[in-house]
């Protein structure tokens, strides 16, 4: 390997040490990818501008949440809808009174008339959760605090993240192991590819909340774990810088424990998709779609298989499946 080629590595272990400096005064413990070796033929234009777009939308769309703009009433329709049974009372009590996505005043004006309907009436005495399910039911769809599933939301979601934490976390996986991809690929099957991702884990989503109260979501992470997938067949051995870190308290003095290791791409991969089906399996409700990340990394893995038995896209031998029929197997022993 080339100066020129080991520069970039040591730039990004460089700056995670000062990051992770920082950030571990709030995560004790962490563990996180921050560069990989895999080479392309291009410069990943489409993944950085996806990056920059998803920044500036987010950040439209908090701005707008966070100061209780009357246009969240629409806008919360950007967000992915799924569910197919009534939400819970309590929710709609709190997105009524704590957010600005449906018309407060108009809900508690249709409860309290319910209230005196009910008191002047001979009839049994609803209890308050049904009293609130009706008076949300009599709003128009505009009015209410919770959205409909619209087919646009299978891509607007994707670029809204719920706080900037779960935005960075993302950014850091679609710069690298999407930028590795995007590198590769090229421009355009990277823009045909992106959207394909990201409407494979909605659909999963979408499926996997049936039955469940209608609730919404967002991110990127369906389509990023959609490259992740991508990644693991196109570059499977190709090294991966990973950070380990943990602030220990020995005696009340905080030491910071920083360990910088190469993992081979299959591992780092398969180490993801292990905590979601983990997860998965506990029964956890974490507030991540671990059916979305699923989802996407499964379309991720057939695109890929696909554009390379199509030839396509040629991995230079170092893909899956090159790796698979011999080529380039001792590779993995080194």
């Amino acid at each position: 390997m080339s100066i020129s080629e080991t520069r970039p590595i040591d730039a990004a272990r460089n700056i995670a040490g000062r990051v992770i400096s920082i950030a571990s005064w709030v995560f004790w413990f962490g563990i996180f990818p921050i560069a990989s070796e895999a080479c392309g033929k291009c410069r990943p234009h489409v993944i950085r501008g996806i990056a920059v777009v998803t920044v500036l939308t987010s950040c439209w769309f908090w701005f707008l949440e966070w100061s209780d703009s009357p246009k969240m009433q629409s806008l919360k329709n950007l967000k992915l809808w799924s569910g197919d049974t009534p939400p819970d009372p309590a929710t709609l009590v709190r997105r009524y009174t704590k957010t600005s996505c449906g018309d407060g005043q108009a809900f508690v004006a249709r409860l309290e008339r319910l209230v005196d309907e009910v008191k002047s009436s001979d009839q049994a005495v609803p209890t308050f959760e049904a009293l609130v399910l009706a008076a949300h039911n009599s709003l128009s769809p505009g009015q209410r605090c919770i959205g409909q599933f619209r087919c646009w939301q299978v891509i607007t979601s994707a670029f809204l993240h719920k706080n900037p934490l779960h935005l960075i976390c993302n950014l850091v996986i679609l710069l690298m192991f999407g930028g590795r991809v995007n590198a590769l690929l090229g421009s355009v099957k990277t823009i045909v590819v992106y959207p394909v991702l990201a409407i494979a884990g909605s659909a999963a989503t979408l499926l996997s909340h049936m039955g469940k109260p209608l609730s919404s979501s967002l991110g990127a992470s369906d389509a990023i774990m959609g490259l992740v997938g991508m990644y693991l067949i196109l570059f499977p051995i190709q090294p991966v810088h990973v950070a380990a870190w943990i602030r220990a308290v020995p005696l009340f003095h905080f030491r910071l424990y920083v360990n910088i290791d190469t993992v081979r791409g299959f591992g780092v991969v398969l180490f993801f998709i292990g905590c979601d089906c983990t997860r998965m399996a506990l029964g956890e409700k974490d507030g991540i779609g671990h059916w979305a990340h699923l989802g996407g990394f499964a379309a991720g893995v057939f695109l890929a298989i696909l554009l390379l038995v199509t030839r396509r896209v040629d991995a230079g031998g170092g893909d899956l499946l090159s790796l698979i029929r011999g080529r380039r197997a001792s590779a993995l022993t080194q």
